[in-house]
């Protein structure tokens, strides 16, 4: 374990990204716990021991856990209806369905559904994270103006906020200004400085030391996480709240392998989604055991431990261990953090997940891609970050099928004793009235049909007339039904046509199928052979 983790990768560059991410974290966390209905100090309980469970177990070097917007926003949704906000029961019931997220995470690694982060592409995941920043950015804008605004979604934020440009508070934008300008300003003369911190700490400072008035953060009290079984009642208590878990275990695990396999992708490394499943449900399991809420990826505050220089775990293991000192002797300090300076933090670091020249370049040399990226990115600004992904997965499915359902189907040919690959129509027979096509994806019912039809068309323009027709099949890893279907039709057309067909290469599981639907045994086993050469030395001795 503890892949993820290596001290000896500048520690002082770790231990500055962890207290950069913990200056931002802490106060966005009391902001979840707040959407959550959750009391505050469980926000900070989720970057304790949910964070360090995570640590321990996960794959992904740079995937900061802990308390999350969408997942906080699902679960007031759900169980704002079953008890009083803020209530020991609704706390209670939030604990449980942080366990059940957990064990449909675990059971999720064991039915080896790791596979769905592989549908997110790069260029998916491009647009899914511009997404996420816009949608993070407008979201801090109410804050930063000092507008009381509560609506859900950019669109319904900028529309509300249109209605009280009366009500912005001068102060509170001047101080958003500075903030903004000092990160961006700074980050550009010296990207190495850890200017999110510096302006948290500064804004801080003014506020306590009463230079400016502006609003400041809800008070943090309470004590360390300690860890307990919730008390929800009977099953079916436990049962009406799987909906809820379900939809936040979509959430989780959507979003969490989007943001590690992004983060791992620019820096060329691999991620083990299977390992960061069990990492996942584990910390979600912790969570729930010590009286807090679902965890999940942040993309934010991955940025934020990206941006201050963190490459590997360490940085938010100090996360974890400065939220437990703002637990136990800091939190008066940090209730005067204006959240005008929070809201610009949060909103400059949402910017920067908005990979500008990546979205230019993904357009300049796939405009296709470059047009997913945009549809990506609208989806997850227009209905959510769980939304988003879905459609994005589903987007990628599409694009697969694209791709396979009209796969590329060559003719092999000799030429100056080389093999070679050629399109159907330039006709390369190996030998007077013997070719060879090879299908370059695996046969099943989208695109069997076509297969055929450029087979059967090229036969027809063959000349001289083809006696023997090869299908080379060793990049065909599976058939289905209706594949091999189709297979028996192609066989008894080109037997109209009196050429015979002989199957190439074929994988053993392959022409176990084949064997099984009887096709085998209509083309004949003495017409299957091992290499194309074998079916060239058939061919000429008859």
């Amino acid at each position: 374990m503890l892949r993820s983790v290596d001290v000896h990768d500048h520690p002082g560059r770790e231990v500055v990204a962890g207290i950069t991410v913990a200056a931002v974290a802490v106060p966005g966390v009391i902001g979840y716990a707040h959407i959550a209905g959750m009391p505050i100090v469980t926000g900070l309980y989720t970057m304790i021991i949910p964070a360090t469970v995570f640590v321990v177990l996960c794959s992904s070097r740079h995937l900061v856990v802990g308390a999350d917007s969408t997942t906080a926003a699902i679960l007031a949704a759900g169980l704002t209806p079953l008890a009083a906000v803020g209530s020991a029961e609704y706390v209670e019931l939030a604990a449980m369905v942080a366990i059940l997220t957990g064990a449909m995470l675990l059971v999720a690694r064991l039915a080896g559904l790791g596979f769905i982060s592989d549908f997110l592409s790069r260029t998916l995941l491009i647009g899914f994270l511009a997404g996420v920043g816009v949608q993070v950015a407008v979201s801090q804008l109410p804050a930063a103006l000092g507008v009381p605004v509560t609506a859900t979604g950019p669109v319904p934020t900028l529309v509300a906020l249109g209605g009280h440009l009366s009500e912005v508070v001068a102060t509170d934008v001047a101080l958003s200004v500075a903030s903004i300008a000092v990160m961006a300003v700074g980050g550009w003369l010296r990207p190495q400085v850890p200017w999110p911190l510096l302006v948290v700490v500064a804004g801080t400072t003014a506020s306590a030391t009463g230079a400016i008035d502006v609003a400041t953060i809800p008070d943090v009290t309470g004590g360390l996480p300690l860890p307990s079984w919730p008390a929800t009642g009977d099953l079916d208590r436990v049962a009406s709240l799987v909906p809820i878990a379900l939809t936040c275990f979509v959430v989780v695990l959507a979003q969490s392998s989007a943001t590690a396999r992004a983060y791992a992708e620019r820096h060329g490394e691999r991620v083990d989604t299977d390992m960061d499943l069990v990492a996942l449900g584990a910390a979600n399991l912790a969570a729930g055991f010590t009286g807090t809420f679902v965890v999940n990826g942040s993309p934010t505050r991955t940025e934020v431990m990206h941006g201050a220089g963190g490459r590997n775990q360490v940085a938010q293991l100090v996360a974890a261990a400065v939220t437990v000192v703002v637990l136990l002797v800091a939190g008066p300090v940090l209730t005067d953090l204006p959240v005008a300076v929070l809201a610009s933090v949060v909103a400059m670091i949402a910017i920067r997940l908005i990979d500008l020249p990546a979205i230019v370049d993904v357009f300049h040399r796939r405009r296709v891609e470059g047009a997913v990226v945009i549809a990506t990115a609208v989806t997850v600004i227009a209905a959510g970050v769980g939304p988003g992904i879905l459609f994005a997965m589903g987007l990628s499915v599409v694009v697969h099928l694209r791709h396979s359902y009209r796969p590329n189907v060559r003719a092999l040919g000799r030429d100056r004793d080389r093999w070679r690959m050629s399109r159907l129509e330039h006709d390369h027979q190996i030998v007077p009235g013997l070719a060879a096509v090879f299908p370059s994806s695996n046969l099943y019912y989208a695109n069997a049909t076509h297969v055929a039809d450029e087979i059967l068309e090229m036969v027809d323009a063959a000349q001289p007339p083809l006696r023997w027709l090869c299908v080379l099949a060793i990049a065909v890893d599976d058939v289905d039904l209706t594949a091999s279907e189709v297979l028996g039709r192609l066989h008894g057309e080109l037997a109209d046509r009196g050429v015979t067909l002989v199957l190439c290469g074929l994988e053993p599981h392959v022409r176990h199928e084949l064997e099984r639907d009887g096709l085998i045994e209509r083309i004949g086993p003495h017409h299957i052979f091992d290499y194309v050469e074998d079916a060239v030395a058939a061919y000429r001795a008859l």
